[in-house]
């Protein structure tokens, strides 16, 4: 067996290397990844026991929405030479378009890390609904092709505690025929945030409009209908669910733990953000509450599902975000199931320490004892799927990866996701419905460097924004973009310049009629010779040295002193 691997992070070797390091299941594994990460892969690789080949495609390649013709042509010369039938695709969300079109084109069959889909600014109707569409979307063209397992790695309900609480409580509702009426999933993580943190972070970045919920309170909607289809094995479906949703964002936190709270404990930050609250609402949220009741036809509660997710309830100091790269963040999760008056059962588990499953049981009725409470390491092992823990209370299980790879079975296939993703795009609906975007847009400008001078540019008289004033490259985000592949955007169109290599400075607010959080951007070209500026924008344009900068009076001052700045180092 070859496979073809996209993306090694962190997370990948945690989930996978435990199972694809094996020399007796893989003749040869094919890593794709981007070529910033070469020099990591290199040497994580030098261990593997398994003959491995590396492709590293151009950085530049995240932001595009499809493979590059080269980089397609050049992988799938690697893909039939080696006749590779089996991929995993675990890259950042946002990248997974790239690779399953690729697969999908080249009938590979797949196992795609979740989210399957993350858009931009899922906080709008538009980005919303974009869950559930290109959730469709990939459906479509898997049943288009010819590739026959298109499955999404589960790595929350596979563990062995709530297998063993599912089987426990699937033979109750099996026996009594009565449904599970309560279900409560809480989780608090221990990230805790100062503001600038929170508009630059890249990994679970808020700026995009998701949060705690696209980060990973995802696994626990994976985990909430795993409950849910027991109910419905045994014939109580319901035929719609009310939502009631509460959500928790960057400004309420920032309204009550602000200047004042993080300056009191030492730690200081950019202003500006206390000072532009009703901007930073537009941001992904921190905290989550839900509750979702599922009706019947009669209208009658089948269930009440209570859902409480919160960013930083196990915290201890704020979060840089580049302590979350390559580690483990603490998690505590508290999952409570009743089936009526027969069972409840309660699982508490925190990422540094075994679960404990409380079970009380109304022994008038049940067998057993009516209480009980076991650790991990008491569970029954010949009734539960064989497992592997990754940590933070989540495991993989190895007869899925071996019907994957070499049964051609299905554990659990794409459709089988597809209430997930009705729930996720509703629970952002409802949350989109709380805001009111209508005068707010992200935006991004580029500062652009070539030989020790920075290009600005004049905007025409006759323009509506800002005319006759000078300026650099810059414009609005589009839906379902991100910054980055937004500022290569605008490059493109104002100036005909490809840029990469691209490094962020800074943010700033802008809170008039039209509000904006602006990203500034900077990069160095060698190579200007295609230079054309848009002439519906700009009727003048100059490269201009730091000391010249007093000449251009009406350039923003923020952009005079990052040219001043950028000078010196």
């Amino acid at each position: 067996m070859k496979c073809l691997i996209f993306g090694f992070s962190t997370h990948t070797q945690s989930v996978y290397w435990h199972y694809l390091n094996n020399e007796t299941k893989f003749d040869k594994l094919i890593i794709v990844d981007l070529m910033s990460a070469k020099q990591r892969i290199e040497s994580e690789l030098s261990d593997s026991r398994v003959p491995f080949e590396t492709v590293f495609l151009d950085d530049h390649v995240q932001y595009h929405q499809t493979l590059p013709k080269n980089m397609h042509e050049k992988l799938a010369a690697i893909v039939q030479k080696e006749q590779v039938t089996h991929a995993i695709i675990s890259t950042e969300p946002r990248s997974h378009n790239l690779y399953i079109d690729f697969c999908l084109s080249m009938n590979i069959n797949i196992l795609c890390n979740k989210p399957l889909t993350t858009p931009m600014y899922t906080n709008t109707p538009v980005g919303a609904s974009l869950i559930a569409e290109n959730f469709q979307s990939y459906d479509a063209k898997w049943q288009a092709s010819d590739t026959a397992l298109f499955e999404l790695q589960t790595i929350k309900r596979t563990h062995k505690v709530y297998q063993y609480v599912r089987m426990l409580v699937e033979e109750v509702v099996k026996t009594y025929q009565v449904p599970i009426n309560k279900l409560t999933i809480s989780s608090s993580d221990d990230h805790w945030y100062l503001p600038s943190d929170t508009a630059l972070k890249e990994t679970h970045p808020y700026k995009y409009g998701y949060g705690r919920l696209m980060h990973n309170g995802y696994h626990f909607i994976e985990l909430l209908t795993s409950f849910t289809n027991i109910n419905k094995k045994y014939g109580f479906i319901e035929t719609q669910k009310n939502y009631h949703v509460s959500d928790y964002r960057p400004s309420d936190f920032y309204k009550y733990y602000g200047k004042a709270f993080n300056e009191q404990l030492g730690f200081f930050d950019n202003d500006d953000t206390y000072q532009n609250l009703n901007i930073v609402q537009n941001f992904g949220e921190f905290d989550l509450t839900a509750i979702i009741d599922y009706l019947d036809g009669d209208n009658h509660k089948i269930m009440t599902a209570n859902l409480q997710f919160s960013q930083s309830g196990d915290a201890q100091l704020p979060t840089a975000p580049s302590d979350e790269k390559g580690q483990h963040s603490n998690t505590h999760e508290v999952v409570e199931i009743s089936v009526g008056p027969l069972i409840t059962i309660k699982v508490i588990s925190h990422s540094t320490a075994n679960f404990e499953v409380l079970i009380f049981r109304n022994t008038a009725i049940l067998d057993g004892k009516s209480f009980e409470r076991l650790k991990q390491d008491d569970l029954e092992q010949d009734t539960l799927s064989t497992t592997y823990d990754i940590g933070q209370n989540q495991a993989v299980c190895i007869e899925a990866l071996d019907g994957f790879f070499f049964h051609q079975q299905s554990y659990t296939s794409l459709l089988d996701h597809q209430e997930e993703v009705d729930i996720l795009t509703t629970l952002y609906n409802r949350m989109a419905q709380n805001l009111d975007m209508s005068h707010f847009r992200f935006a991004v400008e580029l500062i652009i460097e070539h030989n020790g001078k920075f290009l600005v540019c004049r905007r025409r008289p006759d323009v509506e924004v800002a005319p006759g004033l000078w300026n650099v490259p810059a414009g609005k985000v589009q839906y379902n973009e991100s910054m980055d592949a937004a500022i290569i955007r605008e490059a493109k169109e104002e100036t005909n310049l490809d840029i990469s290599d691209f490094n962020c400075l800074g943010y700033q607010f802008i809170n008039k009629a039209h509000q904006r959080c602006v990203y500034t951007y900077h990069v160095k070209i060698d190579d200007i010779s295609n230079i054309q500026i848009d002439e519906g924008e700009f009727d003048r344009y100059a490269w201009i040295d730091a000391s010249q900068i007093h000449e251009y009076d009406s350039l923003n001052p923020h952009i005079k002193d990052a040219i001043v700045h950028l000078h010196h180092t």
